[in-house]
């Protein structure tokens, strides 16, 4: 955090000073200098949130269709689902580079801080290895469900 950073977050009251050590507010400077993965963090984070959106406006625009119209729209299910998960693996993404994915913060909190270290690193590797390790199933079920098409859109179930 620059120092500039600091002297905003030392004058804002208690709640807002909180929020602003959660939250990296960041100046445009900042964010120029920052890692190529951290930069591709924003449009990630925008369009998972556009996708929510999109959902639950087909989802309401179903759900209007065939129950005020009586004109049930079939691709809309389809569209929703595929879009989910497209939004699981995106957060997914984004928690694990925040590091805000699921952990045991109660069994960490009980290591002593010389040693918090090691665990959260022993921790971030064993996610990567147990990712590893998944590949080649999801490879094999990737293959299996591109033969199988979808009733409506008629595209690979595997997208």
């Amino acid at each position: 955090m620059s120092s500039e950073s600091s002297k905003t977050s030392a004058t804002l009251p208690p709640p807002l000073n909180e929020l602003n050590e959660n939250f990296d507010i960041s100046t445009p400077e900042e964010l120029a200098t920052r890692s190529s993965i951290a930069r591709w963090m924003l449009p990630l984070e925008v369009g998972s949130a556009l996708l929510v959106v999109v959902i639950v406006l087909l989802l309401l625009g179903g759900v209007i269709s065939r129950y005020a119209f009586n004109l049930p729209i079939v691709w809309i299910d389809e569209v929703t689902s595929i879009a989910f998960v497209w939004v699981e693996m995106i957060g997914a993404i984004i928690a694990m580079h925040r590091n805000e994915h699921l952990q045991l913060n109660v069994f960490v909190q009980l290591v002593p801080e010389k040693i918090r270290s090691y665990v959260r690193a022993f921790a971030l590797v064993a996610g990567i290895l147990l990712l590893m390790a998944l590949l080649k199933p999801a490879y094999t079920y990737v293959v299996d469900e591109w033969a199988i098409i979808t009733p409506a859109l008629e595209i690979p179930n595997a997208f």
